[in-house]
């Protein structure tokens, strides 16, 4: 062994027997100091060996810069481990507080080398989690910790949020039934599909880098090791367990270098310089395990990014995402034929041979219109399809855009040959896909082939109530009648009085017209009323001069021109309504009637009827326009004029559905309204004026004046200078013969009632009935009247009749006998002799004894029963 100034014995370390050495100068006084330490063989189990003191400058006989003697040095200090206890010794690594500290930290490191021959040291990684898992659970460090965990956490789970669909009933972003609660792009071009793939391959390699869903989820695969609580006695196998999981959720690590930056506390700062410090001294076969656990970690990662995204390009490149159906409703501003086309749109498929553009095509139900995308004009097209057309030769034309999701577009033009391309006056293009929450299960069942080019996508309604394009409307209102408040303005029009004279019914509920051929674009057609036969229900006139449909924007009412004397037969217009099948054909039926029936013209148009609109509920209410010529027409040789406004309107003279519809005091009956003794019209909705009222009236016969109580205008047809304190447009209100709200109701009930006719007195109350029929307005059919006392008796002496009837009969039959066998009595005592008796009286002769006018004692006595003698009986 060498003195303290010599060299150092030239043995090699770490061979049993033989000494270490080291040297190192103090601080204040550059000398060498040798000391020798051996190192002794363990049992296999256990290993010996001899270390310096941990504090060098405490080292006894040392102090204040002196050099100690050495033959004072204390006995060396053994430090003993299991080897087979832990695959990995943790240790800490202090910061050298001087040179000293630092030469023995420098042979500390140098002695953890040369233990084990390949060993590898490994620190925790530097974030929160590491914080969590090593710090005393009740420090600040940990509270720390907690909060920046749940703020990330709180941050990952709003994003998530905000990527995904959270409406409860999922009906946003639901396309063709499939909830796309992910919202998932409807489609991408080639290009797009191949660069997410590479940045999804790129994102697995940089998770394999700083991934914390790798780094974490290797660690709870490669298993806890209890080792690191010889030097972190909290980082216990619960928490190690809970920061691993917690560690999957790819949190960054700012807040721990926050932390270690010394900006919180101390206290952090601290258990951030134990978590830097902290080394793992790993044997070889350990980290090629966790290198394993790695690799694996990244393929599943892989895996499960690949086939998820094979999910969701599958499902985008079948359209699972976009409308295999469209419905489009085109506005006549500018092209007026275009919008007999407006109907159902319908996909050509979505593999990439059947796409224009990277895009799915659609094609309309005729099979003239073609909807496509153009990407020079980088938007969404309506053309015509021809041989060899683009669909950059377009008709309309959508703002710019790169959606792939035609229902998203909006802002179209129209191209005209005059001003260039001008925005439409309406055009609305709505997915369209029949499915149970589109077409309501309690009104209509799908119909539906979702295969390439199908046509078959319509939702059938269940009743003759329900109509519409996905039975969304109800048919609440059978019949339809001109506003009598509109009358005379529309009997000056061109075929208006046809239309004033005219109640429509809805074919849908007319017996010998079939359902297929009472709708045109998803709407009843209406024919001129022609009575009600209470077996079979509404009927339609024979001779037809007008009749109303839908057209796809605006109802038409065709009519005769006036002074015309053609009309169309009702079984002929039934035939023509099969032959062409306007539910289907609408386009085509609307040709034909122009091709086959040119007298009949589309004189009256509706206000426009939009899809989705107040007015599109129902189909009364409308305005009407009057209508011009169309030169070059294909389809309809007029079209709507709205500078022409038409006053007259329809309103509904079905009360059935809403008997609140019948005005002024009217009342609904077996679906009618019946007026109050001074108004008319449908609804009620009009009162009489005088010059019409002096004819109808008894009372008002010279001047149609309520009583002669005022003179008529002829002007305006109101009554003037009303007398006896009187006044309205009757002078019907107000004075002596004022009627009450009753008694202007009374004549109306009783013209309503079935048993009623002739004229009704509103004064006097009396309501004439027919024959068999009683009761203040003839309610009460005598056959079916309940009860009174009256009928109790007229039915007793009706039964007493048929009584005494019977016994007269028996009693005749009865005598006739008897004169018979008294006959044949005589003659047997004749030939006898008259052994019996004398010869019988004269009066008994005839045939047996004398008959009585009066009835045997116990019959019945005859009465002049009430009746015709036709069995019915007379009113109680």
């Amino acid at each position: 062994m060498s003195g303290i100034g010599g060299q150092a014995a030239p043995a090699a370390p770490g061979q049993p027997g033989q000494p270490y050495q080291y040297e190192t100068s103090p601080v204040q006084q550059q000398q060498q100091y040798q000391q020798q330490y051996q190192y002794q063989q363990a049992p296999v189990q256990q290993e010996q060996y001899s270390a310096p003191p941990p504090q060098y400058t405490n080292y006894e006989g040392y102090t204040n810069g002196n050099v100690a003697d050495p033959q004072q040095t204390p006995a060396p200090v053994s430090y003993q481990y299991d080897a087979a206890e832990s695959e990995a010794l943790f240790r800490m690594v202090e910061q050298p507080k001087d040179q000293a500290d630092a030469e023995t930290m420098e042979y500390a490191d140098e002695y953890g080398e040369e233990e084990e021959e390949g060993e590898v040291e490994q620190a925790l990684t530097e974030d929160s989690y590491s914080l969590l898992y090593t710090a005393d659970f009740f420090s600040r460090t940990t509270f720390f910790a907690i909060t920046v965990v749940i703020l990330q956490a709180g941050m990952l789970f709003l994003t998530f949020f905000d990527l995904i669909d959270a409406n409860p009933d999922g009906e946003q972003n639901k396309t063709n039934g499939v909830s796309n609660r992910l919202k998932i792009p409807p489609g991408t071009s080639p290009f797009v599909t191949l660069a997410q793939f590479l940045g999804m391959v790129l994102t697995v390699m940089l998770m394999g880098v700083e991934g914390d869903i790798v780094v974490g989820g290797s660690q709870l695969l490669e298993g806890y090791d209890d080792g690191i609580l010889h030097d972190m006695p909290n980082a216990t196998f619960p928490r190690w367990l809970v920061t691993g999981s917690m560690q999957l959720m790819e949190i960054d690590e700012i807040a721990f270098k926050l932390a270690d930056m010394g900006i919180l506390a101390s206290q952090i700062q601290a258990d951030c310089e134990k978590v830097k410090n902290l080394k793992q001294v790993s044997p070889p076969e350990f980290i090629a395990r966790r290198t394993l656990w790695k690799r694996i970690m990244l393929i599943l990662l892989f895996i499960t990014l690949t086939i998820g995204y094979a999910f969701v390009v599958s499902w985008q490149m079948n359209g699972v995402y976009l409308c295999k159906h469209v419905y489009i409703q085109f506005g006549d501003a500018f092209l007026p034929e275009m919008a007999y086309y407006s109907g159902q749109f319908h996909h050509q498929g979505f593999g990439w041979s059947d796409r224009e553009n990277d895009r799915v095509t659609y094609i309309d139900d005729t099979g003239k219109l073609k909807l496509a995308y153009c990407n020079s004009e980088t938007a969404w097209t309506i053309s015509w399809v021809k041989q060899g057309s683009s669909s950059c030769d377009y008709i309309f034309k959508s703002s710019n855009t790169d959606t792939f999701d035609v229902a998203e577009v909006d802002n179209w033009v129209v191209k005209t040959s005059t001003t260039g391309d001008v925005p439409v006056d309406w055009l609305k293009v709505v997915c369209n896909d029949c499915t149970p929450e589109l077409c309501n299960e309690a009104y209509g069942d799908c119909k539906v082939d979702n295969s390439k080019g199908s046509k078959l996508n319509k939702c059938e309604c269940k009743s003759k109530d329900r109509q519409g394009l996905n039975c969304d409307l109800p048919a609440t209102c059978r019949y339809f009648d001109l506003d009598a408040r509109t009358t005379d303005e529309l009997a000056v029009q061109p075929g208006g009085y046809f239309l004033s004279e005219t109640e429509f019914v809805d074919l849908s509920f007319v017996p010998g017209f079939d359902d297929d051929i009472t709708l045109m674009h998803h709407r009843s057609i209406y024919a001129p009323y022609g009575g009600f036969n209470d077996a079979e229900g509404p009927a339609v006139v024979e001779n037809i001069s007008t009749f109303m449909l839908f057209s796809g924007r605006r109802w038409v009412i065709y009519t005769l021109p006036e002074g015309s004397s053609e009309h169309l037969a009702k079984d002929e217009f039934i035939t023509f309504l099969r032959d062409n099948d306007p539910a289907n054909n609408p386009v085509a039926a609307l040709e034909n009637i122009s091709k086959t029936y040119p007298h009949f013209k589309p004189l009256f148009f509706s206000s426009p009827v939009n899809y989705g609109g107040a007015n599109y509920v129902r189909e009364y209410g409308n305005s009407w326009v009057l209508t011009q010529p169309v030169p070059n027409y294909t389809v309809l040789p007029r079209q709507a004029d709205d500078n022409q406004p038409l006053p007259a309107t329809y309103v509904c003279s079905d009360c059935s559905g809403d008997p609140g519809i019948c005005q002024n005091n009217g009342f609904c009956n077996s679906g009618y309204c019946h007026c109050s003794y001074f108004f008319r019209g449908p609804n009620c909705e009009r009162s009489y004026e005088c010059l019409e009222f002096g004819d109808l009236d008894r009372k008002s016969t010279e001047t149609g004046c309520y009583f002669e109580q005022g003179h008529c205008n002829p002007v305006t047809r109101l009554c003037e200078e009303c007398v006896n304190g009187t006044f309205g447009n009757l002078c019907q209100y107000g004075g002596q013969n004022a009627l009450s709200e009753q008694d202007q109701l009374f004549c109306a009930k009783c013209e309503a009632s079935d048993g009623s006719v002739g004229e009704c007195d509103v004064h006097t109350k009396i309501c004439p009935c027919l024959p068999g029929y009683s009761g203040d307005i003839c309610q009460y059919d005598s056959t079916t009247a309940p009860p009174t006392d009256d009928l109790v008796e007229t039915i007793v002496n009706t039964t007493i009749e048929i009584v005494e009837t019977i016994l007269n009969t028996t009693t005749e039959s009865v005598g006739g006998v008897s004169n018979e066998l008294g006959a044949f009595a005589n003659e047997t005592a004749n030939a006898l002799g008259g052994l019996a008796q004398p010869n019988p009286p004269a009066d008994a002769a005839e045939g047996g004894p004398p008959q009585s006018e009066a009835p045997a004692e116990g019959s019945l006595p005859l009465s002049n029963l009430p009746g015709d003698g036709s069995g019915n009986l007379p009113p109680p």
